[in-house]
């Protein structure tokens, strides 16, 4: 190189604009909310679908059968169904901030107890993880509504995105950690170490609110004297509607409950099925039912693709979901060899 380009070189290399180190704080600043939304949500199916890979060395530690296995894996849906009236008023009574750190600790607390050694603690521990989640799975909605109100649509896919990471790891690296610390520490593991980051970064970015922070009336909104009697006649003039009484709601009840039947019980299967069908190890079948969890980051993003950009119908694209679920159990008992194409068409749906 000639000392003119060197000098070219240098004199252009100079000119470049350092970054702003406001500009970087700033940015640092803007993206912490969504940092400790997305660490708090991940907590919310990992510390439960670490179990499955590890169901036959805690079946043999513990001396349990395999009906008390497949109890042990019911315990978080049934929890989700019946604590969830539960939750509901327990939130009432919280500030949305203090409630995460809430959710939190019980799902800690309950995977400590669960570590404990015995069949009662593992379901009695398993039980307080599910009720944490149950909390956590109304929380989440009202932080996407509270907190990112301009980014509904992007938050909503970032916490799906953000769950099925957590589960990814879990399912996939359970089995190994096992290995190393044992299948107690493995499974505390998965809630203690997030739960810990997440809830020291929520309490940095969202502290929990004093009481008159609470009461005061949020910004933007104008209080009269006449306010709280319009509203009241407003309220007393509407009839009430029961959600029952809805169609479309019995509807989509039950399709939300087939999708969570479909869901719950193929996580706790696919380990088994892979290892007794697949002929794969404890950490091979762990880290192959993992691509199911993983692919599943990419059906959210294909079906408005499909109705929006390919112009499908509704109707078109349920059927397709529904042919890749059932593709997944027929496919492992008729061809096994080929997991791997069911996995994926399992974890799209």
């Amino acid at each position: 190189m000639s000392h003119t380009d060197a000098r070219g070189c240098r004199g252009d290399h100079t000119t470049q604009p350092a970054p702003d180190p406001q500009l970087r704080h700033a940015a640092w600043q803007a993206a912490l909310p969504t940092i400790a939304f997305l660490l708090f949500v991940s907590l919310l199916r990992s510390p439960i679908t670490a179990v499955p890979p590890l169901l036959g060395r805690m079946a043999g530690d513990l001396g349990m059968s395999s009906s008390a296995m497949g109890a042990l894996t019911s315990v978080p849906v049934l929890c989700f169904g019946a604590l969830t009236p539960i939750a509901s008023l327990v939130l009432r009574r919280l500030d949305l901030n203090s409630s995460v750190l809430w959710a939190l600790v019980i799902i800690m607390a309950g995977s400590v107890l669960r570590s404990a050694g015995s069949v009662w603690a593992a379901f009695a521990g398993t039980a307080v993880i599910a009720a944490g989640m149950t909390l956590g799975n109304l929380i989440a909605p009202m932080v996407i509504a509270r907190s990112f109100r301009s980014r509904t649509a992007l938050m909503t896919s970032s916490y799906s995105a953000s769950i099925n990471i957590a589960v990814t790891l879990s399912t996939a690296l359970a089995a190994p950690l096992a290995l190393l610390i044992g299948w107690q520490g493995s499974t505390a593991a998965w809630a203690l170490v997030p739960g810990v980051i997440a809830g020291f970064v929520w309490w940095k970015v969202f502290p929990p609110q004093r009481r008159r922070d609470r009461d005061a009336v949020p910004p933007g909104t104008v209080s009269s004297p006449g306010t709280k009697a319009r509203h009241g006649r407003d309220a007393r003039s509407k009839p009430s509607v029961s959600i029952a009484a809805w169609p479309l709601a019995w509807i989509m009840a039950a399709a939300f409950a087939a999708h969570n039947l479909a869901y719950y019980s193929t996580v706790t299967w696919l380990p088994t099925a892979l290892r007794e069908v697949a002929r794969l190890g404890e950490s091979g079948a762990g880290l192959a039912s993992s691509v199911f969890q993983i692919t599943a980051v990419a059906g959210p993003l294909m079906v408005p693709l499909a109705l929006n950009r390919m112009g499908w119908s509704m109707r078109r694209v349920m059927i397709i979901v529904c042919a890749c679920w059932l593709a997944l159990p027929f496919g492992m008992m008729t061809l096994p060899s080929l997991w791997l194409v069911w996995c994926i068409l399992g974890g799209i749906a």
